[in-house]
């Protein structure tokens, strides 16, 4: 893809401050002569600058942290009152149309930046085509629907994909307002970002086949299991590296999760049929391997992290890793899917009685309507300090709505 290719599919992409089209692809262009200069003569490498593929480094496996078996509690559920007192306050739709608001949203940390799927305003050619919205401070700060932004960070650095489909989609960072390609190794079909960190880093999976069952989901991107773990691997590209891929040696089917708040990376490690183990890497890279599950355990499928919380499954249940107090919390056994939390251990799980907000005591709340009736707090993607304030949409609400939410 040439300059004016990206040109053309960046066209009317409403920009953040210092964010310029014309002056980011006149970059890319300069950027690309200057590397045609330092190795003219060099054809194989001209190719991986129009191709987007990249010869990578592995980084070696790293020493071996000891790491002891972690501390097991049960987290029994009690009843608790509903969550009343919420009001909603919707956010603003490109263009001001009423577009319908996919549930594969993300947000930074702090819940300032959101980032969310929206069908139906008209943006793209097709209505039906989903257009990516980042919201800074609940105004639109930047629409697209040229790339899949999957992830964002307190600085409103965003990293994720073209959306247009086949084996040949590149992964991208926007930051310091320029965009830069996170370039893929040769070898794999796709690199997906699964984090961003506040440094710029960032750190994703690998994938050599293309699944027709991976998708976005409301806790980020997520991989089918193939029958034999050997197709998806990790990927990290260093802020100083603009872009350059390093491989991360692991013994089996690898899926990023993210950076912890000490800057570590996380990913989940599949090395048998159903078996999945956390792996923690120090930010320098020097040190990392497995953590050591507890005995009669057979796997954690860790599926996201807030801070130093790792959620995923142990069997059918929901539970959460304290990475810094090496806690194993198994939640009750009425939650089913957590699907957002905060690095309190506030979250909201789906229940036989529908989402529920749980404290991090084991209190359970169930999710009010606002005082008008116009809507239920359902399906949040961020959940604030203290559990009372949430970025979620609203139940029967159509076409649905992304909402900032605050409870009494």
């Amino acid at each position: 893809m040439n300059g004016d290719d990206l040109a053309t599919r960046f066209r009317g992409f409403a920009l953040p401050p210092g964010l310029d089209t014309t002056n980011a692809v006149e970059a890319g262009r300069r950027a690309v002569r200057r590397r045609r200069l330092a190795i003219a003569g060099a054809a194989a490498v001209l190719v991986v600058a129009a191709t987007g593929v990249a010869y990578a480094a592995v980084i070696p496996a790293p020493e071996r942290r000891p790491a002891d078996a972690p501390e097991v509690v049960r987290l029994d559920i009690t009843p608790g009152e509903p969550l009343t007192g919420c009001v909603p306050r919707d956010l603003p739709m490109p263009g001001g149309k009423r577009g319908a608001v996919r549930q594969d949203g993300a947000t930074d940390r702090t819940g300032r930046y959101v980032l969310a799927g929206v069908t139906g305003t008209g943006f793209a050619d097709s209505s039906a085509a989903p257009v990516r919205v980042l919201w800074r401070d609940d105004t639109i700060a930047a629409q697209q629907d040229g790339v899949q932004w999957l992830t964002v960070n307190a600085a409103g650095m965003m990293a994720g994909l073209e959306t247009y489909y086949g084996h040949d989609r590149r992964a991208f960072l926007a930051r310091d307002g320029s965009w830069y390609e996170l370039m893929k190794p040769a070898g794999y079909a796709l690199a997906v970002p699964a984090a961003v960190n506040e440094r710029g880093d960032v750190f994703g999976t690998l994938v050599r086949e293309v699944d027709a069952g991976d998708m976005l989901t409301r806790t980020g991107y997520r991989f089918h299991d193939t029958p034999a773990p050997a197709d998806r691997d990790l990927v990290y590209w260093s802020a100083d590296a603009r872009g350059e891929p390093r491989i991360l040696s692991e013994p089996g089917e690898a899926e990023a999760i993210g950076f912890d708040d000490r800057g570590n990376l996380v990913a989940s490690v599949r090395t048998g049929a159903a078996d999945h183990t956390p792996y923690v890497w120090s930010p320098e890279l020097t040190s990392g391997g497995p953590l050591t599950l507890p005995a009669g355990i057979g796997g954690f499928r860790a599926t996201f992290l807030r801070g130093g919380l790792l959620y995923g499954r142990l069997g059918e249940l929901p539970a959460r890793w304290d990475l810094r107090a090496n806690r194993l919390v198994r939640i009750g056994d009425r939650a089913r899917d957590v699907f957002a939390a905060n690095d309190e251990g506030w979250l909201v799980y789906e229940g036989a009685a529908g989402q529920m907000l749980l404290s991090p005591d084991g209190v359970e709340h169930p999710l009010a309507g606002d005082p008008d009736g116009s809507g239920r707090l359902a399906d949040p993607i961020w959940i604030g300090p203290g559990g009372r304030s949430f970025v979620a949409g609203r139940a029967g609400v159509a076409p649905s709505v992304l909402a900032r939410w605050t409870c009494g």
